[in-house]
């Protein structure tokens, strides 16, 4: 049986297909097979939409997505689809955390989808992933992460941007983890208090 194309996928309800990018793995110039191509190569998928149901516009989905722009989810989100001419997944509308009109996802291109934000993480004592976490510390006495809001999306509320606000470390998602710079978003409802 033939695959099919990624362009005969038409998403039904609140699902939304997408190619996700895969590029040539290169060490030492020596070319070692493929690799998905993401910010972060271990927590999200960084894709392109392809088609959309009809019901990814409501409310309560990502009703400011738009066919052709680019995306941020988690990678165990949705289902693969064996699609023959690229890689392709089918996911719901709730599960995109992050919009761009371009491919290169930068702190002024993310906007965050329907009820995220996007926060700048303020604090310099986390490690690489973003998350401070020790062996000795009592998980009870965990503390909170700060952050600037950079951007709300649609359907964020109590929230608004240049608020310092706190959270649960492990809350969110971190999208961009540079030395500089660590993006996360969360859910609005992820804040615990502002400042």
């Amino acid at each position: 049986m033939k695959k099919i194309q990624s362009s005969d996928i038409k998403p039904v309800g609140i699902n939304l297909s997408v190619e996700i990018k895969i590029t040539e793995k290169e060490i030492n110039g020596v070319k070692t097979g493929k690799k998905l191509a993401s910010k972060d190569q271990t927590e999200q998928y960084m894709s392109k939409v392809l088609a959309m149901g009809k019901g990814v516009k409501d409310k309560n989905q990502c009703p400011e997505l738009e066919v052709g722009d680019y995306i941020i989810f988690d990678q165990f989100a949705g289902a693969v689809a064996n699609t023959e001419d690229c890689y392709t997944k089918v996911i719901d509308g709730y599960n995109v955390i992050a919009i761009s009109k371009e491919e290169d996802m930068n702190k002024d291109t993310i906007k965050p989808a329907n009820d995220r934000i996007l926060v700048e993480i303020l604090d310099e004592n986390f490690s690489a992933n973003g998350v401070e976490y020790e062996a000795s510390i009592d998980p009870r006495d965990k503390v909170t992460q700060k952050g600037l809001v950079l951007k709300c999306g649609i359907n964020a509320e109590d929230v608004t941007e240049g608020e310092i606000v706190f959270f649960e470390p492990f809350a969110g998602n971190l999208i961009i983890n540079e030395t500089e710079l660590k993006l996360k978003t969360l859910n609005y409802r992820d804040i615990l208090y502002k400042i």
